[in-house]
């Protein structure tokens, strides 16, 4: 089980790395998108904290810790929908908010699953 859970934190801390390198090369520097990455990253942060914390807790999986990280995953995708919605402006930001909810809710289960969205 440790090696589990080292393959784990190792990977989700190359996934904020590679994020993180990712976001660095972006051209776009205004104040808005300065904050949009500082909220992004502080989602991340705490998400990938909650989830070595789950790690840390549970031996094995009971429904209870199931459900605890199934709610930290819709508070983390919450999170980052928030963020990108924030520096929107106009009747579109309303649409894109439930947009990047479930982005982010598809990408975190692809992640944790190691898998691949349907034909690739």
């Amino acid at each position: 089980m440790s090696k589990i859970r080292t393959g784990l934190i190792i990977g989700l801390g190359l996934a904020i790395a590679y994020w993180a390198a990712a976001m660095a090369q972006q051209p776009d520097r205004s104040k808005p998108a300065r904050a949009e990455f500082a909220c992004l990253t502080s989602a991340r942060e705490d998400f990938q904290n909650g989830k070595l914390a789950l790690l840390k807790d549970s031996v094995k999986k009971t429904i209870e810790t199931l459900v605890s990280e199934r709610r930290l995953e819709e508070q983390y995708c919450l999170r980052i929908a928030r963020c990108v919605v924030r520096t929107e402006a106009g009747p579109g930001a309303e649409l894109q908010a439930p947009i990047e909810f479930s982005n982010c809710l598809e990408e975190v289960s692809l992640e944790k699953y190691d898998a691949k969205k349907r034909g690739e």
